[in-house]
């Protein structure tokens, strides 16, 4: 009999314990805590839910449409190149903008990283101006053109390289493009050789008429067409040289005239020639079939 109280206190007692302490954790052991709801929804990639101070969840329910129709959850948007085989630098930086005018329109995101294996994923960021983005990921939809850049780093500056043939629809998590889904923006000369014949020195390239002797282009009396330039500490992409007609202004034209190559600056520069028929964006040439003119 004494047996059978003291199993019946110690359940008792495990009864009273229990209920003094199993209730809502709200940091003290209250046991006479009411849940209180925040009524601003609280969510994560696929559910969203009103939650207690206590961590307890109520109406826990997934996401309906981007953004969500009941918390307004929104999915941050990346752009993935399938196809990066084109490019000839390290890493990629894009933009996304209302239209292929660069005189018009608005920037709207972008983002840059490292190429790699073939393909390219972008965290895509909001836009702040034609080159540079905050750290705020990009939740938005809706059809935009896509401009591209190579670069050596993360940086975008200049006019970009590329552009999207038509306006891609950003409607899901991940957008894919191809090279097929890009042209570029502006002639590209590519002088096999060139970098290697560069060796570290300041580097212009100019476009003259056809005919131009190169003692005008010495005495800088002739005019360019177009032309592209690097001081000596800036990287030329594998020998791919982007024609301007200024800094603001891509030049994308066909025909035949006299290139000069200027390596290094001043008295001890050297001037080579060449004359070459451009028939598409993209003419490519080997630096030794240039003939030397100064010194």
């Amino acid at each position: 009999m004494k047996h059978s109280r003291f199993i019946l206190g110690f359940l008792v007692f495990g009864l009273i314990f229990g209920f003094t302490f199993f209730g809502c954790d709200n940091g003290t052991t209250d046991n006479d805590h009411t849940h209180d709801y925040s009524t601003t929804w609280s969510f994560d990639a696929t559910q969203h839910w009103h939650e207690c101070s206590c961590g307890e969840k109520k109406d826990v329910a997934n996401h309906t449409g981007d953004p969500c129709t009941v918390c307004n959850y929104a999915v941050a948007k990346k752009l993935t190149i399938t196809d990066t085989s084109g490019f000839s630098s390290s890493h990629i930086a894009v933009m996304l903008r209302t239209t292929d005018d660069l005189a018009s329109g608005e920037w709207i995101a972008g983002g840059s990283i490292a190429i790699s294996s073939g393909t390219a994923t972008i965290q895509l960021k909001n836009a702040i101006s034609p080159s540079a983005i905050s750290s705020v990921n990009w939740t938005g939809k809706g059809q935009y053109y896509v401009y591209g850049w190579e670069t050596s780093g993360a940086n975008v500056s200049g006019v970009p390289f590329y552009v999207s043939k038509n306006k891609i629809n950003f409607v899901s998590e991940n957008t894919n493009v191809t090279a097929n889904d890009i042209t570029t923006t502006m002639s590209l000369l590519i002088i096999n050789g060139l970098q290697t014949a560069r060796a570290g020195k300041a580097l212009t390239v100019g476009l003259f008429a056809q005919g131009t002797l190169w003692t005008a282009v010495v005495a800088q009396t002739a005019t360019s067409i177009a032309g592209f330039a690097r001081t000596n500490t800036e990287v030329l992409s594998n020998d791919i040289v982007p024609l301007f007609v200024d800094s603001n202004t891509a030049w994308k034209g066909t025909g035949t005239f006299e290139v000069f190559v200027i390596i290094g600056t001043g008295g001890t520069a050297e001037i080579w020639q060449k004359q070459v028929t451009i028939t598409n964006v993209d003419t490519t040439e080997a630096f030794n079939t240039f003939t030397k003119r100064y010194p």
